[in-house]
């Protein structure tokens, strides 16, 4: 038995570089184990309280205080390994092993017969050479009543992967305060992570806070490609949900093996995440809203009792022909006369706030029920999916957040999120500078007063965005922008109104696109990935511009550029077009309410406690009102489940089958006149102070303001818009105080504008104005 200690924790990764050779010839034999110290420190058996009696994880300079007083020393990883065979065998073996490992700065190699006979060494000794002991288990003593649960990867025997497994457990540790025990255990082939939390059985937040820091680490682990070696009951249906590679193959394989050989569902249901066919997607999955209950749900959502469960058939249909192909053609009409979610408003006045709707063999619901809409996203948001979306977007946007699902898409939000925190532009810095361009070519583009901000707004907003992740803009609102430019945004507007089409048909997607979305993706890849890679290669001055560097800031989670690419497009599509039809739509409105612009020019000279304060809080919440960045959203039923409401009285619960989809649309629920009013849909900024139906805390608990969606998928970029949305209107009106609508200019009915719906919404007749430049 063998026993080294090395001081740095960055040692690890060429550790396990040393290791891996020398495992695989079998000069170390059995089990190579790298462990850290403050396992060395736990597996005394003395309670965490004799050295730290603090809150959050036991500080570092702490550990190594402690550690200095051990037989072993102070240290950071102590290796264990073993070597079989006739002495002069092991003493060859020997003679490399530490050859090898005093190549690391600061290895030291513990003599064990200066070991103390209860040291920690001997026990290991004894494991090794066949005696079973239980010494090991003395780290429960850390925390009283202690108990102990495990997080295990497996991963390729790399030191690149011991580093990336490392970090992800210790940046889990720390947000939930757990203190780390990881040892890394490697094999011929593989090389296990070994976690041990260790936490106060008694105590049930601690209980909680370990059982959420592990669930957070099996879909960190899955999103960078890692699978579980093995896991506790309670988690086992999430570890299999992580082997979900082309579409559930593994886990459908599984099924079909189960179903044949126990047709009784009789062999332990439910171990290793496979469940009997009577089981099987009816709530006994044990997942995280299961909490700590390892029995899991146990059955479908519950109603009241008493309450009768009506089905999808009870709900009224909107089409009358066979598969549906009168309401297919309306729907093509209306697309054709741009004004596709007025068509959708007057199915929802004839038809009631949840109707059905059968294109071919497929039937959905489209609803705009609150109740409905918040058990989709939120209460009951395990019950559902993304369905067809990722097939339909999948050619544009790759493996990215926008239709990842499960694990992986918890792992990217995780990733992504932190680069939204308001923090992150609230100085405006990043804005400045693309708004000014936005001005300069307001100012000197034309010869004339009159021009359409529409596709200035969106140039504007694709340098922003390409700012924000690229830490440089691609320069298109510049007179010069360069062809490749051009063509990269001509590309993006076909291939976003492509797939809008191709959402739409659902299961039929298959018959739109073709070629023409090909092309359009091949020439956005191509676009994206010569940007990647010249922002990861180009050398960025942070210091300058004082934000975080994006790319290089996730690039180091995903190795395959293909994901990278595809999280760049999704956001690159989220950021130009949502905030782009957002300020198309604002001074559409504006320009034909002369009296609002008045008041917003007031406010912004003026700070004066007479001028009202919320002029531009009231215009932002209208304007994602009456044209929401989301207009129209879809989930799919994973599994049986039940609507809380949406029968013919809008309030009995009904029973909806896997595989249908429900689609709400947030454009028409905003305009719902129970909610908002008569006059829903006129553009009048001042009922947010005069009706508290409308107040922003009420329509929003009661799920029916969704400008950016609910639940755990709400958008992320929603504080990135309203901020480049509002500066930019205020700078607007500060440079053109003059500001008006053309002459000539027609004024429509409010509610009747026409529409070009591709993901968001924006204006058909652009923008125009007249800037009144003096």
């Amino acid at each position: 038995m063998q026993i080294y200690t090395f001081q740095k924790e960055e040692d690890l990764n060429q550790l396990i570089e040393i290791i891996r050779p020398l495992r695989i010839s079998n000069i170390l034999e059995n089990v190579a184990q790298l462990r850290h110290v403050t396992q060395t420190i736990a597996v005394r058996g003395r309670p965490r309280t004799d050295f730290y009696k603090g809150e959050g994880t036991i500080p570092d300079n702490v550990v190594h205080e402690v550690a200095a007083t051990l037989p072993i020393g102070d240290h950071t990883w102590v290796y264990y390994g073993m070597s079989y065979g006739p002495p002069h065998i092991r003493q060859y073996k020997l003679s490399i092993i530490d050859t090898e490992f005093k190549k690391v700065p600061g290895a030291r190699r513990i003599d064990p017969s200066t070991l103390p006979q209860d040291e920690y060494f001997w026990a290991r000794d004894r494991i090794a050479s066949g005696t079973p002991e239980l010494e090991e288990l003395r780290w429960v003593n850390w925390m009283p009543n202690g108990a102990h649960i495990a997080f295990s990867p497996v991963s390729p025997i790399r030191g690149t992967d011991a580093t990336k497994l490392f970090e992800l457990a210790k940046r889990r540790h720390e947000e939930f305060g757990v203190d780390l025990f990881p040892a890394f255990c490697v094999g011929l082939r593989e090389m296990h992570l070994i976690v041990e939390l260790v936490y106060d059985r008694a105590d049930p937040k601690r209980r909680k806070d370990v059982l959420d820091c592990l669930r957070h680490m099996v879909d960190d682990a899955a999103g960078c490609g890692y699978g579980e070696y093995r896991t506790h009951l309670v988690l086992m249906d999430q570890v299999a949900g992580t082997y979900n590679w082309n579409d559930g193959a593994l886990m459908k394989f599984h099924e079909k093996l189960k179903d044949a050989l126990d047709p009784n569902g009789i062999m332990a249901p439910g171990r290793c995440g496979i469940w009997p066919k009577k089981y099987r997607n009816r709530g006994w999955e044990m997942t995280e809203s299961s909490g700590e209950n390892s029995q899991g749900d146990g059955a479908k959502p519950s109603v009241e009792k008493g309450e009768e469960v009506l089905t999808c058939d009870s709900i009224p249909l909107a089409n009358k022909w066979p598969l549906g192909i009168d309401l297919l053609t309306r729907t093509l009409v209306a697309s054709d006369e741009l004004c596709v979610m007025e068509f959708f408003l007057d199915n929802f006045r004839k038809f009631g706030n949840t109707f059905r709707q059968v294109v071919g063999w497929s039937e959905s619901l489209m609803t705009i029920d609150s109740a409905v809409i918040e058990a989709v996203l939120m209460t009951n948001a395990k019950d559902w999916g993304l369905g067809f979306r990722r097939i339909i977007f999948s050619p544009l946007l790759g493996d990215s957040i926008f239709i990842q699902e499960g694990s992986a898409w918890r792992h990217s939000r995780d990733i992504l999120r932190p680069h939204f925190y308001h923090r992150n532009y609230e100085s405006l810095d990043i804005l400045r500078p693309h708004i000014d361009n936005l001005l300069q070519v307001m100012t000197s583009t034309t010869t004339t007063d009159i021009i359409d901000l529409e596709p200035l707004f969106f140039h504007l907003t694709l340098d922003l965005t390409t700012e924000f992740l690229f830490g440089e803009s691609v320069g298109s609102q510049s007179l010069g922008a360069s062809t490749e430019s051009r063509e990269f945004e001509e590309a993006f507007n076909v291939a976003q109104s492509v797939s809008a089409k191709r959402l739409r048909f659902q299961k039929f997607h298959w018959l739109v696109g073709g070629k023409k979305l090909r092309n359009a993706c091949n020439i956005i890849h191509r676009f994206v990935d010569r940007i990647i890679h010249k922002a990861l290669a180009t050398s960025v001055d942070e210091k300058n511009s004082g934000r975080p560097p994006f790319l290089r800031n996730i690039a180091q989670y995903y190795p395959g550029r293909d994901t990278l690419r595809g999280h760049t497009i999704s956001i690159l599509t989220a950021g130009r077009d949502t905030t782009a039809s957002f300020l198309s739509w604002t001074f559409f409105h504006l320009l034909r309410h002369p009296s609002v612009i008045a008041k917003l020019q007031l406010e912004i000279s003026q700070v004066d406690e007479t001028v009202n304060p919320l002029t531009r809080a009231d215009l932002l919440r209208l304007m994602l009102r009456l044209h929401p960045p989301l207009p129209l959203i879809s989930r799919t039923a994973l599994r049986d489940t039940i609507l809380p409401a949406g029968g013919p009285d809008g309030r009995s619960p009904v029973l909806i089958p896997k595989g249908t989809s429900v689609l709400y649309s947030s454009y028409c629920i905003h305009r719902r006149p129970d909610i908002y009013g008569m006059d829903a849909e006129l553009f009048r900024p001042e009922r947010w102070d005069e009706e508290p139906l409308c107040s922003r805390e009420t329509t929003h608990r009661g799920w029916t303001y969704l400008p950016f969606g609910g639940g755990p998928r709400t958008c992320l970029g929603m504080d990135f818009s309203l901020t480049g949305g509002a500066y930019t209107i205020v700078r607007i009106l500060q440079r053109f105080p003059s500001i008006k609508l053309p002459v000539g200019e027609r004024i429509q009915v409010s509610g009747k504008e026409k529409q070009i719906t591709t993901l968001s919404l924006k204006p058909a007749d652009g923008c125009k104005v007249d800037l009144g430049k003096v």
